[in-house]
């Protein structure tokens, strides 16, 4: 009888090792992905970087980073859903987003073509291509861009390309199309890592739409002491501009911002920067205004955290035009739109 019992007991732990064996087998392919890829370069290094910020994915990598042989590279991670990513090759070659799936594909980039979605073939890339409009195109945006994703989200509730293309325009700004969009998602899209994260920002992003005041917000001077930001002026129009040290494209902002600056009385036109570099950057972010002349008051919101979780902002250069209320008049204005609207909203320039 004991001899029974023994035997017994080495079966049930037998079959328990069984049971658990096939179920980490069975559950591991379905969260790994692998991306074999091609680039017309023969070598260097290849990254893909999370769309929208890794605080949108729920991987706790933030970039994959692997190194092209002979024009080819793979990267393997993990994927517990479809996830958007871009592919860079510094300094060249960025592209557009596209998403990953579990599992094997393959994907071809070419690195002469900025911008590109590069060819990847999975199920929802298939939707992507099989949209009216690929929403990942970056320079396709705007009201009618919104319009067709918000229609297309309420013909596919359960889709991560729509999940995916709302955090995308969200990085161009906010427009309450895009909360629109988010409650025609079913509740298990908004349930991932990712959907959650997009219902917080665009909470966020709504305190800082077009007609609000511009949020209180604690920051600290060059010289390291704590403020708010503040328009000590109160001149007519005033431009909030958030960037970093190293941003190429908000540095190639300066000369534009710097003559608009010349030409306008304090009382009509002030800017005020913010930067979100991390403490490791200070003193880059100090030489850098030293270098470039900066005449306007600056601010630190170190690392981001008042950008980008009361702001919601995941782009940059990115900016403010308050009215002398401190309501938000504009939003991310590029340099030539900022030109007009001074041009058309405050009396005349310095002579």
């Amino acid at each position: 009888m004991e001899k029974l019992v023994r035997i017994n007991l080495l079966v049930l732990l037998v079959l328990l090792n069984l049971l658990y064996s096939e179920s980490a087998v069975a559950q591991a392919p379905r969260n790994r992905f692998t991306l074999v890829g091609t680039i017309n370069r023969p070598n260097g290094m290849i990254q893909l970087l999370p769309l929208g910020g890794k605080e949108n994915h729920p991987v706790t990598t933030a970039t994959y980073q692997t190194t092209i042989v002979d024009g080819r590279f793979t990267f393997t991670g993990e994927a517990p859903y479809p996830l958007a990513f871009m592919i860079a090759n510094f300094p060249e070659y960025v592209s557009n987003p596209f998403i990953i799936e579990a599992g094997t594909q393959s994907i071809q980039c070419n690195a002469d073509s900025i911008r590109e979605v590069p060819c990847i073939t999975n199920r929802s890339m298939q939707e992507v291509n099989a949209a009216p409009v690929n929403f990942f195109v970056r320079l396709v945006v705007g009201t009618q861009q919104k319009q067709n994703l918000l229609a297309f989200a309420k013909q596919h509730p359960d889709s991560y390309v729509g999940l995916w293309a709302t955090v995308q325009l969200l990085g161009f700004g906010y427009h309450p199309l895009l909360d629109s969009t988010y409650l025609a998602f079913n509740s298990a899209l908004k349930k991932t890592f990712t959907g959650a994260r997009l219902g917080t920002m665009l909470a966020s992003a709504r305190i800082a739409a077009i007609g609000n005041l511009f949020p209180t917000v604690s920051l600290r001077t060059i010289d390291g002491q704590p403020a708010q930001l503040t328009n000590p002026q109160q001149a007519r129009y005033t431009l909030v501009d958030f960037w970093f040290s190293r941003c190429g494209a908000c540095i190639d902002q300066f000369p534009a911002l710097k003559s608009l600056f010349s030409q306008y009385p304090r009382t009509d036109f002030n800017i005020v920067q913010v930067s979100i570099d991390k403490q490791a950057e200070i003193a880059l972010w100090k030489k850098t205004i030293q270098k470039h002349e900066l005449p306007w008051s600056q601010y630190l919101d170190e690392s981001g955290q008042f950008a980008s979780g009361v702001l919601a902002i995941d782009a940059y250069p990115s900016n403010f035009l308050l009215d002398q209320q401190g309501r938000i008049v504009r939003r991310d204005v590029r340099m030539e739109e900022l030109t007009k609207f001074l041009v058309d909203n405050v009396p005349g320039p310095l002579k």
